[in-house]
């Protein structure tokens, strides 16, 4: 298999990027993939006097530099050579620059406790490096673990989905898993009340269009199960991920500039916000 030659992962030494890195690890060999490991260091503060910045510097250096050489050592265990970057600068800008620059597709990092508004928002470092990244961006939850027999694919029919749903066929194909695509219709009670019926039409129409959705996974040779639910996308889309044992979810995300790469604000980045499962992140212009 050869369907991610070259794997970035951000480590910072915290457990959930060193659970990122265990992951990233595994992709590598079931892919036979390079892998780069950067971590970067922030930049000095310019408001801090020139003798202070320079030993504050040089001790976030050397921190960022054992944090590195840590993670090299745990990837040589698994007998995987790293190229290793030591990088300073606005996180998600180094982060990307390196996977740029090394022509990576796919960046791992791992995702931090969070609470309240935290958790909405996704946490700044991700939700920039998905709002500016053009490839894919596999988020690992500090306690999360891919595996591979359920993969959930979450698809409101759009194109951001479609391209969400081409990755999942492939990476079920590659490892043999069961592909179970979920539909969530929102509809809020003000618009039942005025249009009765109209959840029941919305859940008709998805269905058809999930129908000839699994015929089509299904000639690619994938095991795929359909299912429609109705009530808030993300709640719905983590709670079925949860009943469902998946190892995995896919979703699609729409390129965006500006403040909207900032302040996301879709299911996408609720999903993971809040679940417990990794999540895979396909983006689309």
């Amino acid at each position: 298999m050869s369907h991610y030659n070259k794997i970035v992962v951000a480590c910072d030494g915290s457990d959930a990027g060193t659970q990122a890195l265990n992951q990233a690890l595994k992709l590598v060999q079931d892919y036979s993939s390079s892998l780069v490991i950067v971590t970067v260091t922030p930049p000095p503060q310019a408001d801090f006097h020139e003798s202070v910045t320079t030993d504050l510097v040089a001790l976030v250096k050397k921190q960022g530099e054992t944090f590195l050489k840590t993670a090299g050592e745990i990837a040589k265990q698994e007998n995987i050579e790293p190229l290793l970057c030591l990088e300073e600068g606005e996180i998600h800008e180094q982060i990307i620059a390196v996977a740029e620059r090394e022509n990576s597709d796919l960046i791992v990092m791992g995702r931090r406790g969070m609470t309240g508004l935290e958790r909405i928002l996704m946490g700044s470092e991700t939700n920039n490096i998905i709002g500016h990244f053009n490839g894919k961006v596999l988020v690992i939850p500090k306690e999360g673990e891919i595996k591979w027999e359920t993969i959930v694919i979450a698809t409101d029919g759009s194109a951001f989905s479609d391209a969400a749903i081409d990755e999942a066929i492939k990476l079920a194909k590659d490892h043999g898993s069961v592909l179970k695509v979920l539909s969530v219709s929102d509809v809020s009670e003000e618009y039942e009340a005025q249009a009765t019926g109209l959840t029941g039409r919305m859940i008709d129409k998805t269905s058809l269009y999930l129908e000839t959705l699994k015929d089509e996974i299904e000639k690619e040779g994938v095991q795929a199960e359909i299912f429609v639910k109705s009530g808030q996308p993300y709640e719905e889309i983590i709670d079925f991920a949860e009943e469902n044992k998946a190892g995995l979810i896919v979703m699609g995300s729409h390129g965006r500039t500006g403040l909207k790469r900032l302040f996301m604000g879709s299911v996408t980045s609720r999903v993971i916000g809040h679940t417990k499962c990794p999540v895979m992140v396909v983006k689309v212009g």
